[in-house]
């Protein structure tokens, strides 16, 4: 997963022919958008859904293209444990499991 942020947003802002004015509008100083793309400055949450708005582009694909283009790792699970197959398959049950227990060892999204 890359975490420049910044980076990866002022390349695809670029690649879809936008400057920074057209991004920011009224909403946000260019110098705060300048900030985030040299990744001195990390966006609220609020600012980042607005730029993104900006380029026509939703928070699961910008987080996609963050992570080089794959799903991420809970997303594989999901779509695992949505294969009929899976439950069919008792070897298949346990390496979800498996994949379940160390994924949640690491990430903190399930209270």
């Amino acid at each position: 997963m890359r975490w420049d942020y910044g980076q990866i947003f002022k390349e695809i802002r670029k690649s879809k022919g936008l400057t920074q004015q057209d991004v920011c509008g009224q909403v946000i100083h260019r110098t705060t958008l300048t900030n985030i793309e040299h990744g001195k400055v990390i966006p609220s949450f609020e600012n980042m859904v607005f730029l993104l708005e900006q380029i026509d582009m939703s928070l699961a694909e910008f987080k996609y293209i963050c992570n080089e283009y794959h799903p991420s790792k809970r997303r594989d699970i999901i779509v695992e444990s949505q294969n009929p197959s899976t439950f069919q398959d008792t070897r298949k049950m346990v390496e979800l499991t498996e994949k379940c227990q160390k994924y949640l060892k690491t990430h903190h999204d399930v209270p």
